[in-house]
């Protein structure tokens, strides 16, 4: 990111986006029971926006982020 005043770069900068995981709604229930899995800040690339899902020391499945377009 470069800040300009005038046509002129006067700052130069980097940021990065970290991945958050919001608190599951589900915290117990029997063999099967399904889970949502809510995730913020996701990449944007092929490679980026793949997540896979460890529970109990196990693969369960992976999540796939995807651009909603939201502003907020």
């Amino acid at each position: 990111m470069i800040a300009k005043i005038g046509g002129a770069a006067v700052a130069e900068t980097q940021f990065v986006i970290q991945v958050n995981a919001l608190p599951l709604a589900v915290t117990r229930g029997p063999s099967g029971t399904k889970v949502d899995l809510h995730l913020k800040g996701v990449g944007w690339t092929e490679t980026k926006r793949i997540y896979h899902v460890v529970y109990d020391n196990a693969y369960a499945g992976y999540a796939c982020g995807f651009n909603t377009g939201a502003t907020s």
